[in-house]
């Protein structure tokens, strides 16, 4: 009877083990993956030409259908005329010794966002030279061809430089040899020349494309300041002033009377690629918002579901660990000059799709110098 008591207790002592000892935890469904957005919207604006930036002679009238002849700066012609002779030289170079193939690309690859001197190239300064041509001829005015008027300056030169070699007349022709381009008075004298004759030359001080950054103020746009409040982890990380990269073109001119010498307009204006795009900029800030404690959970359930942690803590509440997020802000753009600039460039590297790339940015720039071109040469009738 004492021997069936003792298994009898032993059974008891067992079942009552059995009976305190916890459940199997399961793993809790990790929390998927949050994403969230907002887009700023950077609209297209209108290129308004700048009254201080443009001086009329207000007591002198350009005469109807007067002919022009343009100027350009001789330091603009010399770099262009080397910028194509490497450009010939790089693109052989990429054509893998094939001459012919790299000489038909030499063009193309002038284009190229990377080089040194970006745009000083005589392809570069024909287009200009176009644009310019035609804003003046839409106005009613004559244009006379530039070789002609380069030819005149390029025998005067000769012509000084053989009268500086004799000693004569030196401290004028020591300017007229090596400055004449930039001298007004022998602008003149070759616009007045016979196979000229120009009644205004139009002395192109600079044209110039480069990259730029516009700043956008986001602090006052309610939709970013609500994200921002909504996510304070990845405020600081949301500018409050963003900076786009864009493309800017400058052209500075002055209008010499040839008759007079006298500068009867001076005229300056900048435009971006805001002002040619034709459609808004989205910038659009992505949030990821992910669990980066996962592991740690997993392994506190496991833990948990050992013998001996069932033991201990019996029928009691497991209370799991709380997820930890990490968030990550991706910024993405369209259209994305930047990302333009970094396909022409791995083009370049690779040799894939370069023409259709640089033929994108080409036809950008193209409309850069149309349009800052026009709107200048339009002042010299007045607003």
């Amino acid at each position: 009877m004492k021997r069936i008591l003792m298994i009898v207790f032993a059974a008891a002592l067992l079942c009552f083990g059995c009976a305190t000892q916890g459940p199997i935890i399961s793993y809790p469904k990790t929390p998927d993956l949050k994403k969230d957005s907002v887009t700023v919207t950077i609209e297209q604006k209108q290129s308004v030409i700048d009254p201080a930036e443009v001086i009329r002679d207000k007591d002198y009238f350009i005469k109807d259908r007067a002919t022009f002849v343009i100027s350009v700066p001789t330091d603009y012609v010399e770099e262009s005329a080397e910028k194509d002779t490497e450009n010939i030289r790089n693109a052989d170079e990429l054509s893998d010794g094939d001459s012919s193939t790299g000489r038909n690309n030499a063009a193309r690859y002038s284009r190229a966002p990377n080089n040194i001197e970006l745009y000083n190239t005589s392809g570069y300064f024909n287009y200009t030279e176009q644009q310019i041509e035609k804003a003046l001829m839409k106005l009613g005015y004559r244009v006379i061809d530039r070789s002609k008027f380069e030819a005149k300056l390029r025998e005067q030169r000769r012509i000084a430089t053989s009268m500086h070699a004799s000693g004569v007349v030196r401290e004028r022709v020591d300017r007229a040899a090596f400055d004449q381009l930039r001298d007004i008075s022998e602008l003149v004298r070759a616009a007045q020349d016979g196979d000229i004759r120009s009644d205004y030359i139009l002395q192109v001080n600079k044209v110039e494309i480069g990259k730029t950054y516009e700043e956008e103020n986001l602090s006052i746009n309610p939709e970013v300041e609500a994200f921002r409040d909504k996510y304070p982890a990845i405020a600081h990380e949301i500018l409050k002033v963003y900076r786009f990269p864009e493309y800017s073109a400058k052209f500075n001119a002055k209008l010499i009377d040839v008759e007079s010498g006298r500068i009867v307009w001076i005229g300056s204006h900048e435009v971006t690629s805001r002002n040619v795009l034709g459609q808004d900029i989205n910038v659009k800030f992505i949030l990821r918002q992910y669990v980066n404690n996962e592991k740690q959970v997993r392994k506190f359930v496991d833990e948990q579901n050992t013998e001996e942690q069932r033991k201990i803590r019996g029928k009691d509440p497991v209370k799991l660990p709380e997820w930890q997020y990490d968030y990550k802000l991706e910024t993405s753009v369209h259209p994305d000059l930047n990302k333009l600039e970094e396909n022409l460039e791995e083009d370049a590297a690779s040799g894939q799709r370069f023409s259709e790339t640089q033929d994108k940015f080409f036809n950008h720039r193209d409309k850069l110098l149309k349009l800052v071109t026009s709107m200048l040469i339009q002042t010299i009738r007045g607003y």
